[in-house]
């Protein structure tokens, strides 16, 4: 994100990288916030371990570990929201059927 390198590394604005998850997990599905989530952990960390001073090599142990974390955190975050979205298309079937049940009987 623009933001993230502008800002530079004194100002964090990682809750912003999980707005793209959150809108594709809520109205796509999981499979695509999944993708999103890879390139937000990915960029969150280019930015942020990339701009620091000790920062010597993307490869670097502390750089995957830091890397694979905020994945982690994103998934979770993907999983729960995708989990709401089938839970209320679960509940609106739910209840279109139980409506077409009682006009059926009421008539």
């Amino acid at each position: 994100m623009l933001i993230d390198y502008f800002t530079g590394p004194e100002l964090t604005v990682g809750p912003l990288y999980l707005l793209p998850c959150a809108a594709l997990a809520l109205v796509v599905g999981r499979g695509w916030a999944t993708i999103a989530a890879i390139f937000g952990a990915v960029a969150i960390t280019i930015f942020r371990d990339g701009m620091t001073h000790h920062f010597h090599s993307l490869l670097s142990g502390f750089v995957v570990w830091n890397l694979f974390m905020r994945f982690i955190f994103f998934q979770v975050f993907v999983l729960l929201l995708d989990r709401i979205r089938r839970d209320l298309a679960d509940g609106q079937i739910k209840m279109i059927q139980r409506q077409t049940r009682s006009q059926k009987t009421s008539r």
